[in-house]
């Protein structure tokens, strides 16, 4: 935990100079980020493992999204970081939209370029649809018992 929490922090230091490039802003906040005692019960806890591993594959996948900017095959990159970002916890569904409201602060965005967020919101589109209708995860454990 102590190691993905590290990488943690030295990835939101790169994704602060990626977004801003100001190298003390981006030390100070990946600073803060580690030191704040917020993150202690995902850090000491061996089942929080959850949350480190969700910001670690999000965090990756945001940073591969900007870098396809320049290169496409960092966008496959994004998308298998989506993938496990999703299934590290559920909550990465909202990536999608935290990449078009990234661009749309950075004013990157761009109706032509629509296609660039195709892959990610299928893959949110695509978790959806399987976890509430083809895998029955709604189902509780009286619906097990009594089929009828």
């Amino acid at each position: 935990n102590i190691a993905v929490h590290t990488a943690n922090a030295l990835l939101i230091y790169y994704l602060i100079i990626l977004l801003i490039s100001n190298r003390t802003i981006a030390f100070y906040t990946s600073l803060l980020f580690s030191l704040h005692p917020v993150h202690t019960e995902a850090v000491s806890y061996i089942n929080g493992l959850a949350e480190p591993l969700f910001f670690f594959f999000t965090a990756l996948a945001i940073i591969f999204f900007i870098k396809g900017r320049e290169n496409t095959t960092s966008y496959l990159a994004s998308s298998l970081f989506q993938i496990l970002a999703l299934l590290s916890k559920e909550t990465a569904v909202v990536i999608p939209f935290v990449l078009v409201l990234l661009d749309i602060t950075q004013r990157k965005f761009k109706w032509n370029k629509l296609v660039a967020y195709l892959p990610s919101f299928s893959i949110s589109l695509a978790f959806i649809y399987l976890r509430l209708g083809v895998l029955n995860f709604g189902q509780t454990a009286a619906s097990f018992l009594n089929p009828y």
